[in-house]
């Protein structure tokens, strides 16, 4: 339990310090603009890491040491912490009301979104029914349906950094819910995201903008994410130092906390501005950004 604590606490919170010095030192970013980058940057993504640790957990690595099950726990914490952090930055950021309303404002959307969770997950354990035809389909469609509804409503309602934390809970919480019944949905959302997932990241990829790169501010740009990489190794490292890990289990948790990727864009889609922009401030430069803002 601890180390599930470090691994999602300390690498974050040190990997956003760095990138938030470092881009305020090298790129002149403002100090909150630094640490919204930060948290942004600092998110692991469960795109990435989860289907992996699920794949090594059925062909049956690391079960004795329980390691893709602490991944893909410390995953879900990580990713509330970044949310938590980010919406709290961006609210400073564009701050229109009290300073006090503005810092909570990130951890009441993370609170309302875990508790509108909590409580979508317990209605999907119960309905459908066990007793219905198609409950497997009928499970999955309902599970993508709210899930999206979240995200969605979310953004319409005006507390956006709830939509995704609702959808992790809700998931995690109908899961649990449904207990080994819960296999063939999983086979059906797998379909599904093998055909989204191509346009995810493409639809990430037509967001960038190739004529507006500058080649001295990508160059600054791919040192500060570098410097920030740098010290998440090393600090993820040093908190599974007495884990109880051998060495090749303690550098393959240090590479498997590195995975950037759709966290990222959902994040950084929340400022209303493309997500790349956000993501990657550094590719245009603090003049031309800020001018655009």
């Amino acid at each position: 339990n601890t180390v599930c604590l470090r691994l999602s606490m300390f690498p974050l919170t040190c990997e956003a310090t760095t990138m938030a010095v470092v881009s305020y030192l090298i790129l002149g970013l403002p100090w909150v603009w630094g640490f919204i980058l930060g948290f942004v940057l600092g998110a692991v993504s469960p795109a990435v890491v989860v289907p992996s640790m699920l794949l090594l957990h059925k062909e049956g690595y690391g079960l004795e040491q329980g390691i893709p099950t602490l991944l893909m726990a410390a995953c879900s914490v990580d990713d509330i912490i970044a949310i938590t952090c980010f919406t709290t930055c961006l609210g400073i950021a564009f701050s229109t009301g009290t300073v006090w309303l503005n810092v909570l404002r990130g951890p009441l959307e993370v609170l309302g979104g875990a508790i509108t969770g909590v409580a979508l997950g317990y209605f999907l354990r119960y309905f459908p029914s066990r007793d219905q035809r198609n409950l497997v389909l009928k499970r999955s469609f309902l599970l993508l349906g709210l899930a999206m509804f979240a995200l969605f409503g979310c953004n319409v309602a005006g507390i956006p950094g709830a939509g995704g934390l609702c959808s992790l809970v809700l998931t995690f919480v109908a899961g649990i819910g449904w207990g080994n019944a819960k296999a063939p949905v999983e086979a059906v959302v797998e379909r599904f995201w093998h055909v989204f997932q191509p346009l995810l990241f493409g639809l990430i990829g037509a967001e960038v903008i190739i004529t507006s790169l500058e080649v001295t501010t990508v160059f600054l740009g791919i040192a500060a994410l570098f410097i920030a990489l740098t010290v998440r190794l090393l600090i993820t490292f040093v908190v599974v130092l007495r884990a109880g890990f051998n060495l090749k289990e303690k550098v393959f948790i240090t590479l498997a906390w590195m995975p950037k990727a759709t966290v990222q864009v959902y994040l950084s889609s929340l400022t209303n501005r493309p997500s790349f922009l956000l993501c990657l401030y550094l590719l245009l430069g603090p003049s031309r950004y800020f001018r655009q803002v």
